[in-house]
Order: structure tokens, then sequence, then C-alpha cells
């Protein structure tokens, strides 16, 4: 089905290098000048970004195409931008754009100033319980937005929590173990996500996860990032 123009996923192959005024490479992605490194993962970097248009901020993911080797990671990768594609909501990270390259594929997100809610509880304790209200409420919009759209994302924990600074305001991303697709009875078979914060019945073994039930079992999770 057709989705609307802020979510349309558009495919540029246009990458090009050029010079700066200090003689030194800067990278450009499209329209997207690239900048410092955000952070690190097992299939790429995430770095920042902006356009010559507007001075907002972009955070752009990019994958190496040659980590992408097997046919499950590429299946994955299809998914994960599939499944942003149909969540386009206030409290999730907002996917722009994806951009096609010889080597490597670019991911276009929503940049949020705050980085990730387990860097800030880590390094400075548990919030105050307004804050930690705030952001429960938001996570459950969210994730209820999600599942509205028939999507699961399986694996929700402080790492996939980011903040935004500004709006005072988090959204869940990295959908990169979200599912859309149930089987025929309406189960949910595949075991994922963090085990310290997956509900106890996965982590018992159980491979029949009824509809109704995998709602409840995000639930969970959101309850033990919460807590």
């Amino acid at each position: 089905s057709p989705i609307s123009a802020e979510k349309r996923i558009v495919l540029r192959t246009s990458i090009e290098c050029v010079r700066s005024n200090s003689s030194q490479m800067k990278q450009k992605i499209g329209q997207y000048t690239i900048g410092r490194t955000l952070g690190e993962g097992a299939y790429g970097k995430v770095k920042l970004a902006q356009t010559e248009q507007s001075e907002k901020p972009y955070a752009i993911k990019i994958l190496s195409r040659q980590s992408l080797q097997r046919v499950d990671e590429k299946e994955m990768l299809l998914s994960e931008i599939k499944t942003m594609a149909e969540v386009f909501h206030p409290f999730v990270v907002n996917l722009f754009e994806v951009l096609s390259g010889s080597k490597e594929v670019y991911l276009v997100l929503e940049f949020l100033s705050g980085g990730e809610l387990y860097d800030v509880v880590k390094s400075s304790g548990k919030l105050d319980e307004q804050r930690a209200r705030t952001y429960f409420q938001q996570i459950c919009q969210g994730v209820r937005f999600c599942h509205s759209r028939g999507v699961f994302h399986r694996d929700l924990k402080p790492e996939n929590i980011f903040l935004d600074l500004e709006r005072k305001t988090c959204k869940v991303g990295d959908f990169g173990l979200a599912a859309q697709k149930v089987n025929t009875d309406g189960s949910l078979r595949t075991i994922c996500g963090t085990p310290n914060y997956a509900a106890p019945e996965v982590m018992a073994g159980s491979r029949r996860l009824k509809t109704e039930k995998a709602f409840e079992k995000e639930y969970t999770r959101a309850k033990q990032t919460g807590y």
C-alpha cells in the first residue's frame, strides 16, 4: 500500500567526495555532508550529517555491503527498512531516506541529541520519578503505535531508547530484530532479543507466542526498561 510523502523511501546512488577549503576530504553522500562519528556497531557506523539547504542534523547509519554477505543479514536489513517506513511517529526514531552505493547502504535517520537512555542512566544514575514516568509513557505510546501497524520491536531495552534533549522526549529505535509477519495460526516463533529484558516465558523456551501474547511480551520488555 502507498505511504505518505514524508515516509517515502527514496533510493539514490549519487555518492561523491568534495574537497574542503582546508584541503581535507569531506565526504558527501547524496545531498548530505558527513561529520563526526556518533557510534559504531557490528555492521557499520552512525555519523552526523547535514544538508547545504538546512542546518537540521541527521544521523546516517552506514552499513558495509561486505558485512552483509549472508542471505539472512540482507533480509534483516530489508525488513528493518520496510518496518521503519511503516512507523512514522513522534515517539519512534524516524527514517527519512535510504541511499544505495556500490559498497555501502545508507539509512538517513532522525538525529537525537541525547544519545541512548542507557548511557544517561549509566553516567548519571537513576532518573527522577517525574522524568522516568514521562519517558515510560512515551515508550508505551511508541510501542502501541508500532503494534497498531502490526510491528513487534522484539528488542526493547535502554540501549534502543534515544533521547531528544530539546523536546524532552524519548523515542524507540533500532528495528533490526522487528517482526511484521506472524504465522497462519497467529504466532511468532523466533526467540530473539536481549535476555535481561525478555519476558520470562520467552527465556523458558516458549516457541509459540500467540499474537495477543506477543503484545504482552513487548510490554514486559517496556516495563523492564521503565524499571
